[in-house]
């Protein structure tokens, strides 16, 4: 046999051996695969948080006075008792009464008398008006604020009950 016709033999089986094992590697992948795909749906966990119609009770439920808001490069604007009241609902409802004739800023969100949409999710962050706010509770004041503060508005408010 010549050196040639030897060479393209050995060459043969191996890539015949590699073959080999590259299908045994392929219908075991196929194996994990298929028992994972069947084992997934029962092991599962819901990957979004359905919201009740309630919620839990939460600190933030009940009526708070706004005694000032801030946005970044804006004035400060500050509020005395009664001018302006929020009341967060547990049904991810927040009730605001606005006086009459007090300066409200146009930019603030739930700058009018009204009911206005709310969800805490599971970070304990508070959202209206396409933000989320961070809430921190000291005695009866309650601040609501973005975490990065040079980004966005800063609300505190004073327990009215």
């Amino acid at each position: 046999m010549s050196q040639v016709s030897l060479f393209n033999k050995r060459h043969i089986q191996k890539i015949i051996h590699h073959e080999k094992h590259t299908f045994y590697f392929a219908g075991i992948a196929s194996c994990l695969w298929l028992q994972e795909k069947q084992e997934t749906p029962a092991q599962q966990e819901p990957t979004t948080q359905v919201m009740p119609d309630t919620m839990p009770p939460h600190p933030i439920h009940g009526r708070w006075y706004l005694t000032r808001y801030l946005r970044p490069w804006s004035p400060t604007y500050n509020f005395s008792n009664n001018q302006i009241i929020w009341e967060f609902q547990n049904n991810h409802i927040i009730l605001v009464d606005v006086n009459e004739g007090t300066d409200v800023p146009p930019w603030m969100p739930q700058n009018s008398t009204g009911e206005y949409a709310y969800s805490i999710d599971v970070e304990n962050q508070v959202h209206f008006g396409n933000i989320a706010y961070y809430p921190f509770f000291a005695g009866d004041s309650l601040r609501l604020f973005v975490y990065n503060q040079n980004d966005g508005p800063e609300f505190t408010f004073y327990r009215a009950e």
